[in-house]
């Protein structure tokens, strides 16, 4: 995908600033945060004399440092029971080794607004819990990290940093490589990520007391030393301390010429940022591969043209980008929410706009996506349009998202069936849909045909039972509930699930997912 030449192309640094700005909120950073860590990156390489490659590989690994950070969300909240946002935040200012930090972090992120007694036993829970959690979560954000670099056709190099975006120094992270066995580029930017953090928090002081302190323990001396050597320049930190320094990390993207996007690959790029949106909640693998489908399908039957059409499909893909800066506890919440939970979920049409438009050729895009919660009637959000003011496009992302969402249904509630869903969204056309999109969509419906379910032959070699047990883990569900939907002992389910991972080369509940999502085996 990735090309050196220049012409029309859209630039692939801005689609990786793009996804640093998603990686930040799904981090629960400040908007700059990756772009500040890259800039630092950028500084490190640089006074590391390294080559051109090198600094490549640290450039993108650093914009991309948090493109799996939505794999094992859902989890990672439900073991706190609470906004996991605001505790991973909160968890970079901690020494990964220094126990009572951590029992303080766990203290205050635990169910903060349940009674003392069911703090209390969330709190036992979290710590029986919380190391094998935050395996699978590191391991999570590796093999997406990874994979996202690679479908954006980047070099192996920077796919494989990414994979290892999780190590320390000392060995103790998700895949236990120490030392100099650790990819410098992940070196450069682990570092640079957490510094940064530490910077923006309680200033350059207390960056470079991080530093020293957290040499040869989890950050390479060299790199330390680079750093603090860098930091004896004061204008150096002045690009440190801008807010939006966009402008600035693009226009340092190493190399004698730019890497480029083909318009076509944008397909690509949109379904990268599908997946990563649909990791925030248990209940959504794959939701904006299909919402995507189904929106080509209703706008094709409309014949609104093929530019539209595409424009659809691409609004579709992206629709949902925004919930990355939604907390996956309150995504996955069972029952109503609050007044004040409704308006911060109402946030996050914003939001997709906010990231997508800082790529030129995605603000068409970002236009359409931002419009697929408005009602004809001018009651939806988030600015309020009505009638002619919503664009075709936006109309068919619509009906195509409340249709899907219906069919699979969501936390506290079942899906309700193809009839089902097509009554219950018939009932909003003329307030909220599209009387033609409803007819096209119901048209689409009533055409597909039901898959077959016997004597398929399944990728990588995988069972009929190792599917099974795939699908139900991509749904969201524990190996126990797992287990008992398909009547056998957890123990047969974790073996299954360790020969799903050998078999498709992944090393975490998140790599499987997005497997079963690529190769079409959510049923």
């Amino acid at each position: 995908m990735a090309k050196a030449v220049s012409g029309n192309q859209t630039r692939l640094a801005e689609v990786a600033g793009a996804f640093s700005m998603a990686g930040d909120l799904g981090r629960g950073q400040p908007l700059g945060h990756s772009l500040r860590t890259c800039y630092l990156s950028c500084h490190i390489a640089q006074e590391l004399e390294l080559s051109a490659e090198n600094k490549a590989e640290a450039y993108y690994a650093a914009l991309l440092v948090h493109a799996g950070c939505t794999a094992g969300a859902p989890q990672f909240a439900a073991m706190l029971a609470g906004d996991e946002l605001a505790a991973m935040r909160d968890m970079y200012l901690c020494d990964p080794g220094n126990m009572l930090q951590i029992l303080r972090w766990i203290g205050r992120h635990v169910s903060p607004e349940a009674s003392f007694p069911t703090r209390t036993q969330r709190f036992v829970q979290a710590l029986l819990q919380a190391e094998r959690t935050m395996a699978d979560f590191d391991r999570g954000c590796s093999d997406v990290g990874a994979q996202v670099a690679k479908r954006l056709g980047l070099p192996a190099g920077t796919q494989e940093s990414l994979f290892h975006i999780c190590e320390l120094w000392n060995g103790k992270g998700p895949h236990r490589l120490k030392g100099e066995s650790i990819p410098l580029a992940t070196r450069i930017v682990n570092a640079s990520m957490v510094l940064e953090v530490f910077f923006t928090a309680e200033g350059k002081r207390e960056a470079e007391a991080t530093a020293v302190r957290f040499r040869e323990r989890y950050f390479d001396p060299e790199v330390v030393d680079a750093f603090l050597a860098v930091a004896k320049r004061e204008d150096f930190w002045n690009g440190m301390g801008q807010e939006d320094p966009w402008d600035r990390v693009m226009a340092m993207e190493p190399g004698t010429s730019y890497r480029y996007v083909e318009e076509g690959d944008l397909d690509d790029v949109l379904t990268a940022f599908a997946d990563f949106t649909d990791f925030k909640s248990a209940y959504t693998a794959g939701h904006s591969r299909e919402t995507a489908r189904l929106a080509e399908a209703v706008a094709r039957r409309m014949q609104i043209g093929p530019a539209e059409v595409t424009l659809a499909k691409r609004a579709a893909l992206a629709h949902d980008l925004g919930l990355v800066a939604m907390p996956s506890f309150l995504l996955d919440k069972p029952g109503p929410l609050s007044e004040l939970e409704q308006e911060q979920l109402k946030l996050h049409p914003y939001y997709t706009q906010l990231i997508l438009s800082r790529v030129p050729a995605l603000q068409p895009v970002a236009a359409v996506a931002c419009m697929h919660h408005e009602w004809l009637n001018g009651q939806g959000y988030h600015r309020g349009l009505s009638q002619d003011s919503i664009p075709p496009a936006a109309r068919v992302v619509a009906v195509a998202d409340a249709y899907v969402e219906l069919i699979h249904g969501g936390p506290g509630r079942r899906g309700v069936g193809t009839e089902g869903a097509l009554s219950l969204v018939q009932q909003q056309v003329g307030t909220r849909f599209d009387q033609a999109c409803f007819e096209a969509l119901a048209t689409e419906v009533h055409s597909m045909n039901p898959k077959g379910s016997g004597g398929q032959e399944w990728p990588k070699d995988l069972t009929e039972r190792e599917v099974d047990v795939l699908r139900l883990v991509s749904q969201g569900l524990s190996r126990r509930e797992v287990a008992q939907q398909l009547v056998v002992s957890e123990h047969t389910v974790r073996h299954h699930l360790e020969s799903v991972y050998s078999k498709i080369g992944v090393s975490s509940r998140a790599g499987a997912v997005l497997f079963a999502v690529e190769n079409g085996l959510l049923g």
